[in-house]
């Protein structure tokens, strides 16, 4: 309200606004009139001023409120909206110009915590319209993968026809890491369409990758049982399911007499990684020596990450009797030949007597 040239004090004036058609009420009704009352409900079309008084001297004070559009358009606020009482109508119309706005929102990113360089990874992202107006051209797109990266969505991107305010735009991702380290997966969403918040067009998603082998302890072969003093020989493999290689892949076997020895092709612990699908052969010799059972537990390991540590493990029981029982010795040694000596004799003397007698 501007006062006249006297800049004398204005008193009793007041007035309604009757927005016109498209605009609200947002709220922040405030004014700088002393003892002037403003009501203008939020979400309402009508702001009442009453008990206006501009103080002497002033040349004007103001009335002031946030309004909001509910369409495009141009909205004009002139003599035809307003009911005044003590004051003049205003020189011009006020004139508000609103374009087509869409807030376009990244509002999903769902990808595994953990992932392994050379495993596929599948996921899915998903951007929204919030509004007002459609969102011409709309996309939904993801940035920050591995080369190779694909996606689909739905609707595809960008859009044929504007997305409709409330609409959304979903999409699926594979890809398969290659390297090591921290990546950020970043979801972008936009449109041609004039956006009031860009600051939540973005959403991102960090990950980090690291290499994983599956060492597995995927046979041991022994007797079942075995006997005190008795040599036993065997054998146990350990394998890398992948799906990358294993630094420093190892195989052992535990549970087994103290002299027992071993060797494993290649030697143990692997001087270079152990490819995905390669194997450790080892062979296994050792000698019982108390009865009872054993337990040999032939182990798989790396200085990889084990994604699947429960099998990396295998057992197998070997009972061992008591020393067998020494085989008899023949009586073949001097004594005996000794005592077929004897009986040759006698047997010679016996026929020499006989023929004396004839």
């Amino acid at each position: 309200m501007t006062n006249t040239t006297d800049l004398l004090r204005k008193q009793g004036w007041s007035f309604t606004d009757n927005l016109p058609a498209g605009l609200v009420v947002e709220g922040n009704a405030s004014t700088t009139c002393p003892g002037t009352t403003v009501q203008a409900a939020a979400g309402g079309s009508t702001v009442t001023v009453s008990n206006g008084d501009l103080a002497q001297g002033a040349a004007f004070c103001e009335v002031s409120l946030d309004v909001r559009p509910t369409a495009t358009g141009s909205f004009t606020n002139g003599a035809s909206n307003l009911s005044l009482i003590g004051l003049n109508q205003p020189a011009s119309p006020a004139v508000l110009a609103v374009a087509p706005a869409a807030d376009m929102q990244a509002t999903s990113i769902t990808l595994p915590l953990t992932m392994t360089v050379g495993a596929p990874v599948s996921g899915s992202f998903s951007c929204t319209n919030a509004g007002p107006s459609e969102a011409t051209a709309a996309s939904c797109v993801i940035s920050g993968l591995p080369a190779g990266a694909t996606t689909s969505c739905t609707p595809s991107v960008p859009t044929a026809s504007p997305l409709a305010s409330g609409g959304s735009i979903a999409c699926t991702v594979q890809f398969t890491p290659t390297t090591t380290g921290t990546i950020a997966a970043l979801v972008t969403a936009s449109s041609s369409t004039v956006d009031p918040v860009p600051a939540n067009n973005t959403k991102a998603h960090p990950f980090n990758p690291v290499e994983r082998a599956d060492m597995q302890a995927t046979s041991v072969t022994l007797p079942a049982t075995a006997n005190v003093g008795v040599p036993v020989k065997g054998s146990f493999v350990c394998t890398n399911a992948g799906p990358n290689a294993a630094a420093f892949a190892n195989c052992s076997i535990a549970g087994l007499p103290a002299d027992a020895s071993t060797s494993c092709m290649p030697a143990v612990p692997t001087g270079t990684p152990l490819a995905s699908g390669a194997s450790i052969s080892c062979t296994v010799s050792f000698t019982p020596t108390t009865q009872g059972s054993l337990t040999a537990t032939v182990t798989a390991v790396s200085g990889t990450t084990d994604p699947e540590p429960a099998n990396n493990s295998r057992d197998q029981e070997l009972v061992v009797a008591a020393a067998l029982a020494p085989e008899p010795v023949p009586a073949t040694g001097v004594p005996a030949l000794v005592l077929m000596g004897l009986a040759v004799m006698l047997a010679g003397l016996g026929t020499q007597r006989g023929r004396v007698r004839r």
